[in-house]
């Protein structure tokens, strides 16, 4: 008898425990004190957001440092809420202060660390900073700022970005153009207004950047360049004008076929190549005449250009 009650007993604590594990994981989550950080990081993919108490525990005892290292390896792969959640926390804990902080290391990879994860977090108070760090005195840790500012598009970045444009000495104006050109529409108004008022090396840039856009909103600017004193910025606005590829261009360009300066005739022909509108067709029949064989040469590939668009658009 007494045996059976030590039986009924045993087997009324081996069938609770399922139950308990049960309890455990829809309390906090299971807990496994051996987890590591690529654990963590792929635990963070699914996780339910508010996120669990166990791992905002693990997260707020891991520090800055390891946290940072977290975010680095495994931010790509987590979907918004968790980044906003490991935002906030961040935030909380003085973390965001101490990267930001680390912005300002005399180690330049600690710089590249601090600006990564900053950026992986989207925190857009770390954006002035960024621009600053265009500046730095070791070439990844601008490549690395510029990559960041690239993926954030926030707009309150493209005034300062203009003014590094006309200190081109200060950074590396190929890197700010990327990030301009990657702000898309919202950086050609800014640019337009700037331009008058840039140097002519700086102006230079703000053409090029411009006819990267793509957009028809470029082309009454670029065609008041035309029009520019300066032959090389007249030069640059024609190819900019057949980069950017709008129709509008047409006429502008066909006027700049009669420019004084060789260099203004080329690039109007290439770039009515480029446009490739049947229209041009006389007018770089014309230009084959044109007293310099760069002009002629400019004319006669336009010529073939368009007749390869009407032939690939039948």
């Amino acid at each position: 008898m007494e045996y059976t009650w030590w039986i009924i007993l045993s087997a009324l604590v081996l069938s609770g425990i399922p139950v308990l594990f049960i309890l455990i994981r829809r309390v906090g989550g299971y807990y496994n004190p051996s987890a590591g950080p690529m654990e963590l990081v792929a635990e963070l993919v699914n996780a339910p957001i508010p996120l669990p108490g166990r791992l905002v525990r693990e997260l707020e005892t891991a520090g800055p440092i390891k946290v940072a290292g977290l975010i680095c390896q495994g931010a790509r792969e987590w979907p918004a809420p968790v980044i906003q959640e490991l935002r906030e926390l961040a935030e909380r804990n003085g973390y965001i202060a101490a990267w930001v902080s680390q912005l300002k290391s005399p180690v330049p990879t600690e710089r590249i660390a601090a600006i990564e994860v900053l950026t992986l977090l989207r925190v857009e108070s770390a954006v002035p900073l960024l621009v600053d760090l265009l500046c730095d005195r070791v070439e990844d840790v601008r490549w690395t700022a510029a990559a960041g500012l690239e993926s954030f598009r926030d707009p309150s970045v493209i005034k300062p970005l203009i003014e590094l444009l006309a200190e081109p000495a200060r950074t590396t104006p190929a890197r700010v153009a990327n990030i301009l050109v990657a702000m898309g529409q919202m950086a050609i108004t800014p640019l337009l207004e700037a331009l008058p008022g840039l140097s002519p090396v700086s102006r230079s840039l703000v053409v090029e950047i411009l006819g990267q856009m793509k957009s028809p909103q470029v082309v009454p600017g670029l065609t008041a360049v035309l029009e520019s004193p300066d032959p090389v910025l007249r030069a640059k606005a024609a190819e900019a004008l057949g980069e950017n590829g709008d129709l509008l261009a047409l006429e502008p360009l066909l006027r700049a076929l009669h420019d004084p300066v060789e260099a203004v005739r080329v690039r109007a022909a290439r770039a009515l190549g480029q446009l490739g509108s049947p229209r041009a067709v006389e007018a770089l029949t014309r230009a084959q005449q044109d007293p310099s064989w760069r002009v002629q040469s400019g004319a006669a590939e336009a010529l073939a250009a368009i007749q390869r668009f009407g032939a690939s658009s039948r």
